[in-house]
């Protein structure tokens, strides 16, 4: 073979092994997009599958009296020691949120609206420092009032004296006194009894993980319906 016509067919044979090359490497920056693409479209319906989950168990909510109000956690806001202290949801008065409108999930209740806007509202959590609420025990029927400690910490129940009865393991619902919450809804369950002078210290292992929240329930309780069990901002 010439050595003309030999470096001209290695020339060809090199440029075609570069058109193959380019070729090849765009062809896969085109499956890697697309494996992109597919991994991102698969991740979104996971994540749709499991909301569908959390919203199905949130329509199992057996109160019939009130109306339903499905909201989406935007923010945490958390305090000193990292304290999650409120929560902020995507629905307001525009929505028929009232103030002081118990928040729940399927599991238990979450707190109670303290602060509205118009597409807006911050709640309250029931393990925030400045939570109360009436609540009663699920088995001897023993009355009193859950504080928050903030945090991860389980709450306390107050003001229940040491000749009553209560164990541990016991589930604690709300008793409805105290004219925010309905009666019933689950709260947690005694995780510890300490005997006191008058009184007994009692730790509840709240139901709800704030930080892990992402749906609620807002219950519309008409206002008329609150006035008259007598709640101000001061109460509760």
């Amino acid at each position: 073979m010439l050595p003309g016509i030999w470096i001209e067919d290695t020339l060809n044979t090199f440029w075609k092994r570069y058109i193959y090359l380019v070729h090849t490497e765009e062809e896969n920056g085109m499956l890697k997009k697309r494996l992109a693409f597919l991994e991102e479209e698969l991740a979104q319906r996971k994540e749709a599958v499991e909301q569908n989950k959390r919203l199905r168990s949130l329509l199992q909510l057996e109160m019939p009296q009130y109306t339903k109000i499905f909201a989406e956690v935007c923010a945490i806001r958390f305090g000193p020691l990292a304290i999650a202290d409120t929560l902020l949801i995507n629905k307001g008065s525009s929505d028929a949120i009232e103030m002081y409108s118990p928040v729940l999930v399927s599991t238990g209740l979450v707190g109670r609206v303290i602060r509205l806007a118009h597409t807006k509202a911050i709640v309250l959590p029931i393990t925030a420092p400045d939570s109360k609420l009436a609540v009663i025990t699920s088995e001897g029927r023993v009355s009193g009032i859950i504080v928050g400690n903030g945090g991860d910490k389980d709450l306390e129940m107050l003001y229940v004296p040491r000749s009553v009865s209560i164990s541990v393991g016991e589930e604690i619902v709300t008793s409805g006194v105290d004219g925010v919450f309905p009666k019933g809804i689950p709260v947690g369950v005694v995780s510890s009894v300490e005997e006191e002078d008058l009184f007994h210290i009692i730790r509840v292992r709240p139901f709800i993980d704030i930080r892990s929240l992402e749906e609620v329930i807002v219950l519309n309780i008409p206002q008329s319906e609150i006035s008259l069990l007598g709640v101000t901002k001061d109460v509760l």
